[in-house]
């Protein structure tokens, strides 16, 4: 008696056979379906949203034929093969298109390397293990009873749909590297996902033993899968070993310029340490990047320098070249400071932080404009000017990000964007620039004409948007203040007054933050 037959929780033979046969057909549904899941999935990898491409697996109808197909080398159904192939094939060609000429759309010069694609395209074991399970959950949940079909679809979409996007993204932006390394995953869980729901489809008793034909396709099921994942193995292991490897030499690459570091100057802090190979000549050389954390104006002398090179190539056993880029300490702004001084002493010190960073990378990169509200998480709007021939990544915004977050020992939002200066040739402020100096100078002058104990204006940011002005403000309020109306309809009013004569509506937000008095 068949295995499946013998515990009522999985469904018989015939009802799996008859419900994958149904949902695999490439019907207006599925092709609905595929096509939003695509777009969802794009467009979640592109913005480096998680839940968006949750969400895009949550709908994708890529398991049917896959499924179909691999229950047909089981039950020894050819022309449930031929489907289950077709039409996998076909949305394979379809998803790997659509994304290609999504990402063509939205200009090919504007993708950043994010999570999302990063870690879709350097398959290793694990990947391989992973898609191994995740077949054999496909397989097992599309036969129990009383289990949605969706908790096999997000688990298989995940392998299938996401690496087949970020393959259009890697072909549509001529990075064959991307394209190679996410095609090779998506092979790599496709052979997975057909051996292990062979083993599945087998173990519960899909295969009926009656004819030479019926073993014939099993075998040549089983062996083919088979050979795929052998075959995969090679390179994913290749790319494990390197991973390995590299974190090993990152590793005692800091270690040594650490010990290095002290003999020149104990405050240095080494931050982090990354090393990839670059071609120099008709050779290659392992390039250290080392990013410090040192006092100002501190920089490592030339003789050192080579030393350093001489020491790591000796440790490492290859010719190094070193790049050190340095950052300031981090520090803390203290708080004996008036509110109007320590937005000040924060703007500078953002300032010089974000400008040293941006000279490691290229110092024709330099900052146009730098505003600051809130407290935690600060948010900065940064805009950078730049010839067009200079490239930053969201990795480099992300870095920043995180130095900044050091620095400031709290959270920081983070909107970056480039002004070029090689294509504008004159840059005239227009009115609402204007209107926006205009509202946070007369918040200052307030600010500096009232002598209310206990209250401080900590922080004022005015913005435009499309319905109007918009001018937040945040107060600094001893604990023990209960009643701020008059000071805040003062401050109201004192900003309208400046404000006529305009048109265009204004909005004034205002948030206080309590503290303690010592």
């Amino acid at each position: 008696m068949h295995f499946s037959q013998t515990i009522s929780t999985f469904l018989h033979r015939s009802q799996v056979q008859a419900h994958v046969s149904e949902e695999m057909r490439p019907t207006v549904k599925y092709c609905i379906l595929l096509t939003l899941s695509t777009l969802l999935a794009h467009l979640g990898i592109m913005a480096n949203q998680s839940t968006v491409t949750i969400g895009s697996m949550l709908i994708s109808p890529l398991m049917w034929p896959l499924i179909g197909m691999t229950l047909g080398l089981v039950a020894g159904k050819p022309k449930m093969i031929v489907k289950g192939a077709l039409v996998f094939a076909g949305s394979m060609l379809f998803a790997i298109g659509l994304s290609a000429l999504l990402t063509y759309a939205f200009s090919p010069t504007a993708i950043l390397l994010n999570a999302e694609i990063t870690s879709r395209i350097s398959p290793t074991l694990f990947d391989l293990l992973i898609a191994l399970l995740t077949g054999l959950a496909g397989a097992f949940i599309v036969s129990w009873e009383k289990v949605a079909d969706a908790a096999a679809g997000v688990a298989i979409a995940s392998s299938i749909l996401l690496p087949m996007t970020v393959t259009g993204i890697g072909l549509s932006i001529g990075n064959m590297d991307i394209a190679y390394g996410s095609f090779l995953l998506f092979l790599t869980n496709v052979g997975s996902i057909v051996c292990t729901g062979i083993l599945v489809f087998l173990f519960l008793g899909h295969h009926e033993n009656t004819n030479k034909k019926s073993n014939e396709l099993l075998t040549v099921g089983l062996v083919g899968s088979s050979m795929t994942i052998i075959l995969l193995a090679f390179p994913l292991t290749s790319t494990f070993i390197n991973i390995l490897e590299t974190n090993a030499t990152e590793s005692l690459a800091k270690s040594t310029l650490e010990t290095q570091l002290l003999m020149i100057d104990d405050s240095i802090v080494t931050d982090s340490v990354s090393t990839r190979n670059v071609s120099v000549g008709s050779g290659t050389r392992l390039q250290v990047t080392a990013l410090l954390r040192a006092k100002d104006n501190f920089r490592v002398p030339y003789t050192s320098l080579r030393d350093m090179e001489k020491h790591l190539s000796e440790t490492l056993g290859k010719m190094v070249q070193l790049d050190i880029r340095v950052l300031p300490p981090v520090t803390t702004i203290t708080d004996d400071l008036s509110a109007k001084e320590k937005r000040l002493a924060l703007e500078e010190k953002l300032g010089n932080i974000i400008s040293t960073f941006l000279r490691s990378i290229d110092n024709r990169i330099g900052i146009e404009s730098l505003q600051i509200a809130g407290t935690n998480p600060l948010q900065i709007g940064l805009v950078l000017k730049a010839p067009t021939d200079t490239v930053l990544t969201n990795t480099d915004r992300l870095d920043l990000k995180d130095v900044l977050e050091k620095e400031l020992l709290a959270g920081v939002r983070l909107e970056m964007s480039i002004l070029r200066t090689d294509v504008i040739t004159e840059v005239v402020e227009p009115h609402r620039d204007d209107m926006l100096s205009s509202l946070e100078t007369t918040v200052d002058r307030f600010a500096a004409k009232q002598n209310t104990d206990g209250v401080t204006i900590a922080s004022r940011v005015a913005i435009k948007t499309p319905t109007g002005y918009v001018l937040q403000m945040q107060l600094r309020v001893r604990e023990d203040i209960d009643n701020l109306s008059l000071y805040t309809t003062s401050l109201r009013n004192t900003v309208m007054a400046s404000y006529q004569g305009t048109s265009e509506p204004l909005s004034i937000q205002i948030t206080e933050e309590r503290y303690k008095t010592l």
